[in-house]
Order: structure tokens, then sequence, then C-alpha cells
């Protein structure tokens, strides 16, 4: 039977699944404010639309560079530099007065959330077993389709109670306490200990026929002087001690 996987575990993968979460609020989210960013900025609803065309030309152009990057660098270190770039673009975008100065925000934008969900399939696949990885990956997927409804009705309302710019400002917040947690929680690959102790470490050193005496939880079994010890122990220069 596999083994459940511990909570560290589930907590390094859902730093990658809220990553993905993130990214697709940051896809949908410009719909629903056409109105104010149209009024914003005085343009037209076709020069508008670059606005969100733009987040899809650093997203889908960085698919497979980031997979090469995530198979050199691992998770940890690219999961946080996007949540950097996705932070410093929602608040350039927040605080944008040109309408260039917002398709570079939304830009950055997409280029942070190009990251999450290649990050999220290499957790999968290091971190838990691997019967597990349709599991998860359909679990990260779940996540970022939350995400598109997060970034419909409840944005719509922040919109409305608090104006775009604040509601992408809180965006850029939240994405620069994730590079924080991220770099803190998120770990490559799981810690494994590749020691020998007790007997097994014994007949594994005295196999080798070591010279020296030989560590272990019974040190009095193994000495220097050539005599017999408990465990009928020799030894004869120059091959070092055997068992009997």
């Amino acid at each position: 039977m596999t083994k459940s996987p511990g909570p560290l575990v589930w907590t390094v993968w859902s730093v990658g699944a809220i990553g993905f979460f993130y990214a697709f609020f940051q896809r949908v989210g410009p719909s629903i404010m056409v109105g104010e960013l149209m009024a914003d900025f005085g343009v037209s609803a076709a020069l508008l639309g670059n606005l969100s065309a733009l987040y899809f030309y650093a997203y889908a152009s960085l698919q497979i560079p980031i997979g090469v990057m995530v198979d050199r660098w691992g998770p940890r270190r690219l999961m946080t530099i996007a949540w950097l770039f996705a932070g410093a673009g929602s608040l350039l975008f927040a605080a944008a007065d040109t309408l260039e100065a917002a398709y570079l925000g939304r830009f950055l934008i997409g280029v942070g959330s190009a990251f999450f969900f290649v990050c999220s399939l290499k957790i999968a696949a290091v971190w838990f077993p691997v019967e597990r990885f349709a599991l998860m990956g359909g679990m990260t997927l779940m996540a970022g389709m939350a995400g598109g409804v997060g970034g419909q009705a409840p944005t719509a309302w922040a919109v409305g109670a608090f104006g775009w710019r604040p509601t992408m400002a809180a965006a850029g917040a939240f994405a620069f306490v994730f590079a924080i947690v991220c770099w803190t929680v998120v770990r490559d690959r799981p810690a494994v200990a590749s020691r020998e102790t007790g007997t097994r470490a014994w007949h594994h050193t005295c196999s080798r026929g070591y010279s020296r005496p030989c560590v272990n939880p019974r040190p009095g079994c193994w000495r220097p002087p050539p005599r017999p010890c408990r465990r009928r122990c020799w030894r004869s220069p120059p091959f070092g001690g055997y068992p009997i």
C-alpha cells in the first residue's frame, strides 16, 4: 500500500497550485474591468484587447523554455522569481498612467504566471508517488479553474467596492508575500538520508577490510590490539579485521 504523503509534501505542492490559481485569476481579470480601463486610458475596445493578449503572448511563448529551466534549476527558485515578476507586473499595471505602461505590466504578469503549472507538475513528479501523478495534475488544474472563477464575480465585487487600481495593487502585494513563502517553504526534492548504521554498517565496514577501528554503536567490539573481542573478531595487518 502506498504511503500517504505528509504535511510538508502537500504544503510544497500547495504553493505551486496557489500560483496556478493566481495565474488564472490574472488571466480573466481584465474582462470585468473593461469599462473602467477604457475610461482611464481613453482607448477603444480594440486597443484594449491587446492588454489581454500580451498576457498570452508571454505565457505561451515561455512554456518550452520554462520546462527546460525547471528541470535544470528546480521549482523553488523559479517559482520565487515568478511570484516576483507577477507582483511587479501587477503593481505596474495598477499604477500605470499610460497604455504602454499597462501593456508592460500585463506582459510581466504573463511572464510570472507562465511558470506555475509546469513547476506544479515538477513538484508532483518529484514529491509524490508515481501513481499519484495524474491525480495531482488534475488537482492543479482544478486550482487553476477556481482561480478563473475567483477572477470573475469576486473580483467584480472588489473592483466595484474599491476600484480596479487598489484591487490590482492588492494582487501585487499578495504575490510578493507568496514569493517569501515560496522561498521559505518549497524545496526542490525531499531530503533523503543515505547513511548506514548499526549492524549493517559494521558488516559493510568489515567486509571492505578497513585497517582502522570500526565506528559503530558498540565500539568495545573492535579494538586496535590484535586480540579476540566479544564478537570473536581478529585483526591481521595489513588486511584489517574480518568477522569470524
